[in-house]
């Protein structure tokens, strides 16, 4: 089944409003087998609506919109979809019921906006929202399927999941499997470049997308067939093969996160993990403690952005600042030290960097950081260049610490 996702909003187009429906409608129904060939944004005029209508339904099977189904006189998707499907408009009293109950354990009446917006095309197939006054429709044509739902996120995502998602399956089930690989340590490209070989000979019905992110790849194999025992078959033979050649950048599979891999090797050795962070400002702390559990191996951190932070709380030498800037090697390498005098811990982290965009020099531009990690008795040190985006660079240095703390612990005796 090929699908097109249509979001509809003025405030989309101007970015007063960050389109998160789309890319969760997508990430959805491609995990069910289902091809998205395209995803297109218009304003609340029923001119583009229309015209996109027209151009998305002789490409896709199957045309999901969300936005413009509210109360107010600027949500107008479902006017224009009964004009465009030449279907009246007949008033609902079941949905008009729906709504009244739902104002009613509000403690309000309904306004006479919520008994128009009752008003539904004929021949609809209603999908109630259980967290919303505006239902979902789903209209079966000769040739496409359209289907219409709240642009509020979270109603989308009940109606997608609970009704959706079902009725699609009902009409088109192929047989998908996905499974990926969690890397750090190296590019996309390097990554391809390892399995080059591997790629070129695998079957048309089996793939391989590299998803980067800072400083981490997700290399994902995806397969579709007819036989579920088949597809698992051939999926998980050349998983492995995959597995086997890039074991060295392999920290995870499916889900699992960097912070998660470090807390599962603290955990199995039993041993204790803090932090000294500088341009970071807790960054590297927020990521160790996001898993469940973390205060099995997390003792805590010590947050120290200026000179004299440095030197009252890790006791940093006011001569190793002032020789060495607050950026460098023996600066955090003092910090680690200092960390490992203060808190009862087996190995640590440090950073100290300019995350920018401004406090750059010619020597050290933004983006340069400097990371220290490892044990009281061994201390590794890493320089790394990031970007010159300051949000961008403190997640990068995170997962690259993390990082290196995590294969520390694996090559340490």
């Amino acid at each position: 089944m090929k699908v097109a996702i249509l979001t509809i909003g003025d405030e989309l187009l101007i970015g007063q409003t960050i389109d998160t429906n789309a890319s969760h409608i997508a990430k959805e129904l491609n995990q069910i087998g289902v091809e998205i060939i395209g995803k297109q944004t218009v304003g609340d005029q029923a001119n583009n609506i229309k015209e996109s209508l027209t151009m998305l339904s002789s490409k896709a099977d199957l045309i999901i919109t969300t936005g413009g189904l509210g109360p107010t006189k600027d949500d107008i998707t479902k006017e224009v979809i009964s004009d465009y499907l030449g279907r009246p408009m007949i008033f609902n009293k079941e949905i008009f019921q729906l709504i009244s109950d739902f104002f009613e354990q509000l403690g309000r009446k309904p306004t006479e906006a919520h008994r128009q917006q009752a008003y539904m095309p004929a021949g609809v197939e209603l999908m109630h929202n259980k967290l919303g006054t505006a239902p979902g429709m789903w209209f079966t044509e000769e040739k496409n399927y359209f289907c219409h739902l709240p642009g509020v996120p979270y109603e989308m995502k009940i109606l997608l999941h609970d009704h959706v998602i079902p009725k699609i399956r009902s009409i088109y089930d192929p047989i998908i499997v996905h499974r990926t690989l969690r890397t750090a340590g190296a590019g996309e490209t390097q990554l391809a470049d390892l399995i080059r070989d591997i790629e070129n000979q695998l079957p048309e019905h089996l793939s391989i997308a590299y998803l980067p992110d800072l400083g981490t790849v997700r290399v994902r194999v995806t397969g579709r067939g007819a036989s579920k025992d088949q597809v698992l078959n051939e999926v998980d033979q050349w998983f492995d093969k995959i597995k086997n050649i890039l074991d060295h950048y392999v920290y995870g599979m499916e889900d699992e996160s960097l912070s998660e891999a470090l807390g599962n090797i603290l955990r199995k050795k039993e041993l204790k993990v803090g932090t000294a962070e500088s341009c970071t400002g807790g960054y590297i702390a927020h990521q160790i403690v996001t898993p469940a559990g973390a205060s099995d191996y997390y003792e805590g951190s010590i947050i120290t952005y200026s000179y004299e932070a440095k030197t009252k709380q890790l006791k940093v030498k006011p001569e190793i600042l002032l020789r060495y800037g607050a950026v460098s090697e023996e600066t955090v390498r003092a910090m680690l030290e200092g960390l490992f005098d203060k808190m009862d811990i087996d190995v640590g982290l440090s950073v100290s960097g300019i995350a920018g965009p401004g406090g750059g020099t010619p020597d050290k531009p933004v983006g340069t950081i400097w990371i220290a990690y490892g044990s009281r008795n061994n201390i590794k040190t890493k320089k790394i260049l990031a970007s010159k985006e300051r949000a961008l660079n403190i997640k990068f240095t995170s997962n690259v610490a993390i990082n290196l703390l995590r294969k520390f612990l694996l090559t340490d005796k």
